[in-house]
């Protein structure tokens, strides 16, 4: 199975996902603390600002942008920019979200804008993922002179980047230990060709065995929260597949089981491009040393923290000289 790293977002987006695809021990990737951190933000931008969300996904910090801006009588003019396009139906039931401007024709290293046309250019979980060389030089481009910008960004030792490394873990469990899907596709297989007889075959019996065993090493994950939406999808399917099989034919049942599987593996790309994304110290360094290179000169870099002190990503910002 093949899927590409824009497939896979595009994949996710297309969903209705609000936000980002990690969480950790019930902490999603866009909860209170980069809230707190983007209400303090947009404080300091002036009340006429023009500014561009890059890598949006489907519009959490514009929303964010919006709502500050409607709750402090301000006039931001927000825009939200991603290679992929926002879900019209996301958009459809977000009043907030009604208020951007969004853009899809194009990437990160090529943004379709003007010369210096926003005051402020924000960005979560995107800057890092991209190639840093081009995008910075395109960040500088459309900024204005005087203007800002912000990135939180991924760090190697962030509990996001931690989740996400849990999260392939599961995966690769579910793949080489679990074998659910195989022992599910081996049991549906067997129960289509036997199910119009009176008694199954041992050949069957032995599928369910096998089913059941791994159905069984499966819910022992059910609690972890970066494994449990993937278990669900995979009891999901085992029940539509038994209880609809009156009606479905084996082609839709496999079918059903495919498309599960290639969710799996869509889920795995994204949590290995934000593992590979996550910078250390020296990948913080080299990214600001590239910002400065575009003009854009660092003012202030701050660490993102959870509840119980660990830490979460990295927030910087800088200045257009």
């Amino acid at each position: 199975m093949t899927i590409s790293k824009q497939q896979a977002w595009a994949q996710f987006w297309q969903q209705g996902n609000a936000s980002g695809c990690i969480q950790s021990q019930g902490h999603h990737a866009y909860g209170r603390p980069y809230e707190e951190y983007w209400q303090a933000y947009f404080a300091r931008l002036s009340s006429d600002c023009t500014l561009l969300d890059v890598c949006t996904g489907n519009g959490a910090i514009a929303a964010l942008a919006t709502k500050f801006s409607r709750d402090n009588h301000c006039s931001f003019e927000v825009h939200g920019f991603d290679q992929v396009p926002v879900n019209a139906e996301v958009i459809k039931n977000s009043p907030l979200l009604q208020q951007v401007h969004f853009a899809s024709n194009g990437t990160l290293e090529n943004l379709p804008y003007a010369r210096h046309c926003f005051h402020s250019i924000i960005c979560q979980f995107g800057v890092e993922y991209t190639h840093l060389l081009h995008s910075l030089k395109e960040i500088g481009r459309v900024l204005r002179v005087g203007g800002n910008a912000a990135f939180v960004v991924h760090r190697e030792n962030g509990k996001t980047t931690l989740a996400a490394r849990q999260g392939l873990q599961f995966i690769r469990k579910l793949f080489e230990d679990i074998r659910y899907l195989d022992a599910l596709r081996a049991f549906t297989v067997q129960f289509y060709k036997e199910r119009q007889g009176e008694a199954p075959s041992q050949t069957l019996r032995n599928c369910n065995d096998e089913l059941v065993t791994a159905k069984n090493k499966l819910s022992a994950y059910a609690h972890q929260s970066e494994a449990a939406p993937l278990v669900r999808d995979l009891i999901n399917v085992t029940r539509h597949v038994l209880s609809h099989h009156g009606s479905l034919t084996i082609d839709h049942a496999l079918e059903h089981i495919g498309a599960v599987a290639e969710a799996v593996e869509a889920h795995r790309l994204r949590l290995a491009m934000c593992q590979e994304a996550a910078v250390d110290d020296d990948g913080l360094a080299t990214l600001i040393s590239l910002a400065g290179n575009n003009g854009l000169q660092l003012v202030s870099q701050r660490a993102i923290k959870d509840d119980d002190g660990s830490l979460l990503a990295s927030a910087l910002e800088f200045t257009r000289q």
